[in-house]
């Protein structure tokens, strides 16, 4: 009898090293591999840590293939992706499902994390790929819920024919993993192969089991999402031609408001007696024909930029009267020679003129 890590074996059934397609092997090819009940030694990388798809189940895999291990009840022991380690234990077999039972684990490497990089699923002999971090790409065919979980089914883009589930167990650590999903959309699986027979005679069922929501990526939409998109856009861009309609009418309807507004005030300036002017960004904008009326042109042309420049003082240090919308009274007085001797007695206020505010 020998002792290894906490486990007594018969001397006969002395633990071997081997890959892990070697322990896996089927030579007779009647489902049930070679070593089934012996006790062998492996090493590889973890591609799924404990408790993402059972609290004592996690996968390892090597450069050959990939097996799933189950730890005992009684083990406290959890691995992490990437971790390197050594496993010795027994091989079993349930619901086609390859696997080590009674593990004795030696962590060699959990500083330097590698985890497997997946293998396209391509192989027709899913035998050989199974424990293995695979990935696939094709179109949600169906959907559903068992007793045991939720599943898809996908039906590849390119290399196989027949369509494949894909798992997510009512055990796992994140059991809405499938959220979201729809029949009819293009989906990227990444997940671990596994066996899951439901007869007593091998029927060889292979499901891929995504261990996170990373694992799954929607490549397309469904055509129906597309269309309600489309009607969605169409529907935006019409309320936007038709409000820009509305806008250009109203602003039409505006500025002819505001155009026959500002004629009709022209008209009745020009017929008044009272001098009008509209001061505007530091000059006049606008003056009725009074002043000249009352003045020579020749003084009307020269009075008015020293009115202009007295203006804009008095807005500048005095800007409420802008802001309040107050009016003051004001006297300018003009004196060029013994003929030019103006008073202009005048009220000063804003005005809104052209669209525009009034302004310094």
């Amino acid at each position: 009898m020998l002792l290894l890590g906490g486990i007594i074996y018969p001397a006969t059934a002395f633990p071997h090293e081997y890959s892990i397609s070697k322990i896996k092997a089927d030579g007779d090819n009647n489902d049930i591999p070679d070593f089934l009940g012996d006790t062998v030694s492996i090493a590889g990388r973890v591609s799924a840590s404990s408790g993402i798809f059972d609290m004592k189940v996690f996968t390892l895999q090597d450069h050959t293939a990939g097996i799933f291990v189950l730890e005992d009840s009684e083990q406290q022991i959890a691995v992490t992706a990437g971790d390197s380690i050594q496993v010795t234990g027994i091989i079993d077999q349930k619901n086609g499902l390859t696997r080590l039972i009674h593990p004795q684990i030696e962590f060699l490497d959990t500083i330097n994390r590698y985890i497997p990089v997946p293998a396209p699923l391509l192989s027709s002999n899913l035998e050989s790929e199974e424990g293995k971090l695979v990935f696939l790409t094709g179109i949600i065919t169906n959907t559903g819920f068992n007793k045991a979980g939720h599943y898809m089914l996908v039906a590849p883009h390119a290399g196989r024919d027949t369509a494949i589930y894909v798992f997510n167990s009512i055990l796992q650590k994140n059991s809405h993993l499938f959220d979201g999903f729809k029949i009819g959309e293009s989906v990227k699986v990444t997940g671990i192969l596994a066996q899951c027979d439901s007869r007593k005679s091998p029927d060889r069922v292979y499901q891929i089991w995504p261990r996170t929501e990373d694992d799954l990526k929607q490549l397309h939409r469904t055509p129906l999402f597309y269309a309600r998109l489309t009607s969605i856009i169409a529907g935006i861009a019409l309320l936007i031609f038709v409000f820009n309609i509305i806008l250009r009418f109203r602003v039409k309807r505006h500025f002819k408001e505001l155009t026959e507004s500002e004629k009709r005030f022209s008209d009745l300036a020009g017929m008044t007696t009272s001098t009008i002017l509209i001061f505007q960004n530091g000059k006049f904008v606008y003056k009725n024909t009074a002043l000249e009326r009352i003045t020579r042109r020749s003084v009307s042309s020269l009075l008015l930029p020293q009115l202009a420049e007295e203006i804009s003082d008095f807005v500048k240090t005095n800007p409420n009267v802008i802001a309040l919308n107050e009016g003051r009274h004001k006297e300018f007085h003009y004196h060029s020679g013994p003929d030019d001797d103006i008073w202009l007695d005048y009220t000063l206020g804003p005005i809104k003129w052209k669209g525009m505010m009034p302004s310094s």
